[in-house]
């Protein structure tokens, strides 16, 4: 379901939200967000957290840390974190 997605120029105070092609549920697992300069963890969030809604196609994480200017991050989904309605992730 997920692929690997390039996104330049993003506010460094913009919600994360991902649509897919077919309703998706929570499953278990984090989120992770990663300087990608440094490697080091800035952001991790467990995917049942109230940061974290679920509707239909759409999933919202809410951050609550701003990530750091000019610089590349990347964001990494465990593969059980969100599933589709045959619990495939």
């Amino acid at each position: 379901m997920l692929t690997n997605l390039t996104i330049l120029s993003v506010a460094l105070d913009t919600n994360i939200i991902l649509t897919f092609d077919e309703d998706v549920f929570v499953g278990t697992g984090n989120v992770t967000i990663t300087n990608t300069s440094s490697g080091i963890e800035v952001y991790s969030i467990d995917i049942t957290d109230n940061f974290v809604t679920f509707s239909g196609k759409v999933v919202t994480i809410v951050r609550n840390k701003d990530l750091d200017h000019n610089t590349p991050h990347h964001i990494k989904i465990d593969n059980t974190a969100i599933l589709d309605s045959s619990g495939n992730s």
